[in-house]
């Protein structure tokens, strides 16, 4: 497929000048050259509202995934927490009636529940230290106004990437830190609601025992 050939303006302006004259095809031109002009900017606004749009709608799903994660683990928390605290109540009481021979049954089966707990706070930890990889992954907003300078050419240097280092060595290493931290975040999330639902199990057994 052959690229269209561009207009001569030359040629255009002059064989305009031959058949109207001067004053009107410099009006003509002039027309035009506004029209273009109008249409060039209304195209780069509406691209601009587009970028805009994007990426509000990117920062509020951005944040409510963190809000999501964050109530998750707090749910989490309190779940094995709660249940660890129910279950020391429920000892005192059997404590209270004499009833000691299912207090240390009782005792070790609560512990998936503080495991549950360890789980919540290392995946806290981990999602700490993904939004920290993310946000280092990304340029400071010096380095961005300085890219808005129509000399600049290449992309500005993320935040933590070395001196010396390229873009795509720098990616290379930081994307590895960033999906790790987040897979082992979610585990772990998935490894305190299996440690709570092993506890109640555990806790279940010797009660109804």
């Amino acid at each position: 497929m052959t690229a269209e050939p561009k207009p001569d303006v030359v040629a255009g302006m002059k064989a305009l000048q031959s058949d109207l004259g001067d004053d009107l095809a410099k009006q003509v031109y002039a027309d035009a050259s506004a029209s273009d002009r109008q249409t060039t900017r209304n195209h780069f606004e509406a691209r601009m509202e587009y970028v805009r749009q994007v990426a509000q709608n990117s920062l509020a799903a951005e944040n409510s995934v963190k809000e999501y994660g964050l109530q998750t683990l707090k749910w989490l928390f309190l779940l094995n927490a709660g249940a660890i605290a129910l279950v020391l109540a429920y000892i005192g009481g059997k404590s209270a009636d004499g009833k000691t021979a299912i207090v240390a049954p009782l005792a070790l089966s609560t512990w998936p529940f503080m495991v549950g707990c360890v789980c919540v706070v290392l995946a806290g930890a981990l999602s700490f230290f993904n939004f920290s990889y993310a946000v280092g992954s990304l340029p400071s907003p010096e380095s961005l106004h300085k890219f808005l300078d129509p000399t600049g050419m290449s992309w500005p240097p993320a935040k933590m990437q070395n001196a010396g280092e390229d873009t795509p060595s720098f990616f290379k290493r930081f994307v590895r830190k960033i999906g790790l931290t987040r897979y082992f975040a979610i585990g772990l999330v998935f490894g305190s609601m299996f440690f709570f639902c092993y506890g109640v199990f555990r806790v279940l057994r010797v009660v109804l025992a």
